[in-house]
């Protein structure tokens, strides 16, 4: 794991989220990728807890925000000027003290202007991060995303009220079921419901076909990520890095 860190074995992979009523792509949404040289493509459930553990995770997230700053150096020239980079950054890096300075010596560094930048927080990390943190990152001038609304709904709508975040997006766990499962149906509701009420914008993943885009627009959902919008709006940039940080 340290090696594969230090070697950004560990890296970005992006997928399109779009407006789910006109297509347009709206951000490109990293997520971790790790093609072990033994074991293949590991999910992040195979090897987060390992860097939790160990104490490996803070420094996992500096080098996925350095592969971050090298992919917008890459494409920047081919980006639209409105299409953000998300990023998720991990619990044990966020809820550290110099977590806001990471991110302003990212900007400067990168050269990325701040508003196109997005974090996602997991609503469980936001329930518990100190609030002046979220008040920090609001002042640098990034989109700030509340991810995996509805896996805990920890989070209490005072605080969600009060933090300077753009959007909220359903776990996609719900919003896949919610054609099927009446449960799922009330939570993305809700979710989406929410996002409307406290002026944010309700984000969904899993969006892999019409008649799920359709479900979600019908809800009031306003932008979404998933197969629905083809192999195109997928991409790994780890090709495009010098060679001493691609994956072997």
């Amino acid at each position: 794991m340290r090696d594969a860190i230090a070697n950004r074995e560990i890296a970005l992979r992006y997928s399109g989220r779009h407006e789910l009523a006109s297509g347009r792509l709206v951000a490109h949404v990293g997520y971790l990728k790790w093609t072990h040289p033994l074991r293949g493509e590991l999910t992040p459930g195979e090897f987060l807890g390992v860097a939790e553990t160990t104490g490996l995770a803070p420094a996992l997230s500096r080098a996925l925000l350095a592969g971050l700053r090298d992919d917008f150096t890459a494409l920047r020239a081919t980006l639209p000027p409105d299409v953000r980079l998300s990023f998720g950054a991990l619990r044990h890096h966020l809820l550290q003290d110099d977590f806001v300075d990471d991110i302003g010596r990212f900007l400067t560094e990168s050269g990325m202007p701040a508003s196109r930048l997005e974090l996602r927080i997991a609503e469980r990390t936001f329930a518990s991060m100190n609030a002046s943190i979220c008040q920090s990152l609001g002042r640098l001038g990034i989109q700030i995303v509340v991810d995996e609304v509805g896996r805990g709904f920890a989070s209490s709508l005072d605080r969600l009220a009060r933090a300077p975040i753009w959007g909220l997006q359903l776990d996609r766990a719900w919003t896949t079921a919610l054609r099927t499962d009446e449960v799922a149906l009330k939570v993305c509701k809700a979710g989406i419901s929410a996002a409307g009420a406290l002026g944010l914008t309700p984000i969904a993943t899993g969006v892999d076909d019409a008649a799920q885009r359709e479900a979600l627009v019908a809800l009031g959902c306003r932008h979404g990520s998933g197969d629905l919008f083809g192999p195109s709006a997928e991409f790994d940039t780890a090709i495009m890095r010098p060679a001493s940080h691609r994956m072997t």
